[in-house]
């Protein structure tokens, strides 16, 4: 497989023609992001399938991906293996991972199986995870914390190795351990308790 959208020239800031990939085969949700990004200038690209997607990414620029579960013709596994490889190739870009309600018996396994899936996806490595109907203003603040970030990112990726603003003096591994989850929550405007 080639590198699924790694190019750091082509990451765009919000307001600046960001690329948005949308991986779903709803016209619900489809339509709802589409509006969304639209009114935000924000170009969004619609995939149906893994296969679609990985087509998609494949040599573009992309700063955010929302992606279903589970894919068109397949089950979670499907979806989490496009999350896998885009883990793998583009760390550094944000997936937001939708599900939609099962039919199940009674609204426990609803919830149940809801939150099962998002735990799996967080910890998979998405950025976040939705519950379909989709909230056009959760939808909104998720645009609005993730994508102006991108800058900060790439300036963060670009000075790694020069420890251009302070150096961590220590290597036990609580300490290492507390760096890795500053580094990998500091993208995000949640609050964080050390």
């Amino acid at each position: 497989m080639s590198k699924i959208g790694t190019d750091r020239s082509k990451m765009r800031q919000h307001g600046d023609n960001a690329n948005v990939l949308i991986v779903d085969r709803e016209p619900p949700t489809i339509r709802l992001l589409l509006e969304i990004l639209a009114r935000k200038g924000i170009v969004a690209r619609v995939a149906a399938d893994r296969k679609a997607a990985r087509d998609a990414l494949d040599g573009n620029g992309c700063d955010l991906a929302f992606l279903s579960t589970p894919l068109a013709g397949a089950d979670d596994a499907g979806s989490f293996q496009l999350l896998s490889e885009i883990r793998a190739t583009a760390p550094e870009m944000p997936v937001i991972m939708m599900a939609g309600p099962r039919v199940e018996t009674g609204a426990e396994s609803l919830l149940q199986c809801g939150t099962q899936t998002a735990v799996r996806a967080l910890q998979a490595g998405c950025r976040d995870f939705l519950l379909k109907p989709l909230d056009a203003r959760t939808v909104n603040n998720l645009l609005e914390s993730l994508l102006p970030n991108r800058q900060v990112a790439t300036a963060a990726a670009a000075r790694e190795g020069d420890h251009a603003l302070y150096q961590i003096i220590g290597k036990s591994p609580k300490l290492v351990q507390t760096i890795t989850l500053a580094a990998k929550i500091a993208p995000t405007s949640v609050p964080v308790l050390i």
